[in-house]
């Protein structure tokens, strides 16, 4: 081989090294860059609020849900917040509980826990029951006053209100 073709030989194999250590450095710098937009724009992304309890006489919202959701039939109130130091937090409430009855009356449509909870007076003793990872349970407790009220009872979570439809088709 000539000096000549052993120079050009160098030279491809120095180019083809460049080549491949810039395109992998290339997809490093998109790799970090898309990252960090990614973080950034998730970070700024506004996050959901949360839902108010609806004032008793208040109509609830209907969130459908397939029937597989709740076997415990109509409905509940599914537990975001349980506020500290009130009778739901001493009574081992917690977010994730689907309260589904209070004193045997089912909460559904027509019965929603803000009404149920409303007709009651501070102080009154009631069974709320729950369902929690799949099994039912009842629990005691005595109803506190409502901060912005101390005539109105309070429990002390935060909820949504969940009611079951059936699918298409049925109960026609």
């Amino acid at each position: 081989m000539s000096a000549t073709s052993q120079g050009n030989q160098r030279t491809y194999v120095i180019v083809a090294v460049i080549v491949v250590v810039g395109v992998l450095l290339s997809l490093c710098a998109g790799a970090l860059a898309g990252g960090t937009v990614a973080y950034l724009v998730m970070r700024s992304a506004p996050r959901p609020a949360a839902v108010p309890m609806p004032e008793p006489g208040e109509r609830t919202p209907m969130i459908p849900f397939p029937r597989p959701f709740s076997p415990s039939g109509p409905g509940g109130a599914l537990i975001q917040k349980v506020h500290p130091d009130t009778p739901a937090d001493e009574a081992g409430l917690r977010p994730g509980d689907l309260i589904i009855a209070v004193d045997g009356q089912p909460i559904d449509q027509e019965h929603p826990l803000n009404e149920l909870i409303g007709s009651r007076k501070p102080g009154e003793r009631v069974e709320i029951t729950i369902l929690r990872g799949g099994r039912r349970m009842t629990i005691g407790l005595a109803l506190g006053e409502h901060p912005d009220d101390p005539n109105r009872a309070f429990l002390g979570v935060e909820f949504i209100p969940i009611f079951v439809t059936p699918p298409q088709g049925e109960g026609d």
